[in-house]
Parts: C-alpha cells; structure tokens; sequence
C-alpha cells in the first residue's frame, strides 16, 4: 500500500489539489474488485477505462479530446487501456498509481508495436507466451486474442522466412546467371 502511495504522491492526480479526490475516487470501496489476471483481455480494458472515462467523459467522443495523433484512436481504446500509456510501466503485476499527464505520456507507436514492447508487456505478453505454451504455434497464431502489430511475433517463423526469401533470392541469381552464360556461348 506504500508503494501506491508513493506512486500516487507524484501523479497528476495529486497535483490537482482537490482534497476530494483519492483512491476512492477512482475505486469505489464496496464494488470495486480489480479484474483477474486470467480474464480476457477485452474485458480488462473494458473495466479498466471505464474507471478513467467515469471522469473523463470527454475522450467518449469520435476522436477524444487530446488523442487526435492516434491513428484510429477507437481501436485502440479497445485494445489498450488507458493507464497502459498514462502511466510508467510497474510489470504485469500491477498498473502504476502514478497516472502522467498526456505530454508525458507514451506518443510513439513504437511503444507498443514492438516484440518487446514494455507498455503491452503488462497486459498482452504473458497470454501470448501462456498460450503458445498450452496451445501450440499454430493454433495460438490462429487463436490469439491479443494479436499486437509487430509484437506478436514468432522468432522461428521470422527466420523460415528469411530463409524462404534468401532461397528465392538465391533462385532469381542462379537463373539470372544461367540465362547470362547461355546468352554468351550462343552468341560467341
């Protein structure tokens, strides 16, 4: 509980400086459960923002107010929650209570779309591996849920394709050099 303190102390929410506001101004004492870890991720950004857009009812419009950089902003909210780029990354045990402002926050599409994104790590990367590993590569590469551009990524699939491509190169040569060499013992 101190450490969400502490990450609270240095969030925006603090700055505020609305004595109103806490933790449970955000987590409703009674009600709220955070969402187990096993759930789909669909359901965890669901819950998950509708914590942040309770507030902040005016990113509910077409292009929220602020994201107008995000290519496709809606597709994104379902698939990313909020804290996930307000927020620096903790691990994927538990989100930081140190909510960032939006100039400090993550901008860069490769922050997310990369194999070893450390923002999505937090959500997306252990069902990925829990999944390869109960599931197989081909049916979690069917099945995947949390398909992330450039993230979900399969290193011996990346390398067969190198491979196939080097051969085709290599084919392209081979013929292209044959069809040289025929062409000047015709020609002498």
């Amino acid at each position: 509980m101190e450490a969400i303190n502490d990450e609270y102390q240095r969030s925006v929410h603090a700055a505020l400086e609305v004595e109103e506001f806490s933790c449970f101004s955000c987590h409703n004492a009674h009600s709220f459960r955070p969402e187990p870890t096993d759930a789909p991720p669909a359901q965890r950004v669901a819950a998950n923002n509708g914590l942040c857009l309770d507030c902040h009812s005016e990113q509910r419009g077409e292009i929220p107010v602020g994201h107008d950089w995000l290519p496709r902003p809606r597709d994104h909210w379902r698939a990313v929650r909020c804290v996930d780029c307000h927020s620096p990354v903790n691990g994927p045990e538990r989100v930081s209570h140190r909510v960032l402002s939006g100039a400090d926050s993550a901008r860069h599409c490769i922050d997310c779309h990369t194999k070893d994104s450390r923002l999505l790590n937090q959500l997306y990367s252990w069902r990925s591996e829990q999944a390869l590993t109960e599931q197989g590569f081909f049916k979690q590469a069917l099945y995947n849920d949390a398909y992330i551009v450039g993230m979900s990524r399969n290193d011996q699939l990346d390398r067969f394709s190198l491979g196939v491509l080097a051969l085709v190169l290599l084919g392209i040569l081979a013929h292209g050099t044959g069809r040289w060499l025929s062409y000047r013992k015709r020609n002498k």
